[in-house]
């Protein structure tokens, strides 16, 4: 009888520890399945902040490769536009970092250490391939003579953003992403 009791016992044991085996790595699945949806979903929303419907940078390019610049009328708008670069992070010392869910990568935005630039934004994100954004104040960004394509002033309508656009890019608004509001600035 002690014997049989032992066995039970021992079987007992035996599944009861294969089964949680089995449960961690269903789990695990789970959780890489999930961080795996959520890092489509962070590129997804960065691929808004950063192309037109049709597939163009917003930003202007420069001369220098990996390099676009963002001209705006108001530094409160600037902050406003980096905070959805960097998913809403604070910024401690001047900077401010977002890691994308399942390794995709980070976006990093420092502020502007230069009369005319309000902030830099480091774009370290897979399938972008916008390496810095310098998110500029307007009348300092058209002073600079490194531009690639000429840029034009728009303002939206609903929120009142003023903004620069690349030649190629839709005019969408960087701040409300809206493209029905937008006119011309002055």
């Amino acid at each position: 009888m002690k014997k049989n009791f032992t066995f039970f016992t021992f079987a007992t044991m035996m599944l009861l520890g294969m089964s949680s085996v089995f449960y961690a790595c269903s789990s695990d699945d789970d959780n890489n399945g999930n961080q795996q949806e959520l890092g489509d979903k962070a590129v997804a929303e960065l691929k808004n902040l950063v192309f037109d419907e049709n597939g163009n940078v917003m930003f202007s390019e420069t001369e220098t490769a990996g390099l676009y610049e963002l001209g705006l009328g108001e530094k409160s708008d600037a902050a406003d536009i980096v905070a959805q670069y960097v998913n809403n992070a604070s910024f401690k010392d001047g900077k401010a970092e977002y890691q994308l869910p399942d390794n995709r990568g980070k976006v990093i935005a420092n502020e502007g250490n230069e009369e005319g630039v309000f902030y830099q934004v480091q774009f370290a994100v897979k399938e972008i391939p916008v390496k810095t954004l310098l998110v500029e104040e307007i009348n300092y960004m058209m002073g600079q003579e490194n531009k690639l394509a000429a840029t034009k002033t728009l303002q939206c309508s609903d929120c009142n953003v003023i903004f620069t656009k690349p030649k190629l890019a839709s005019p969408v608004c960087p701040k409300c992403k809206k493209s029905d509001k937008v006119r011309t600035y002055k």
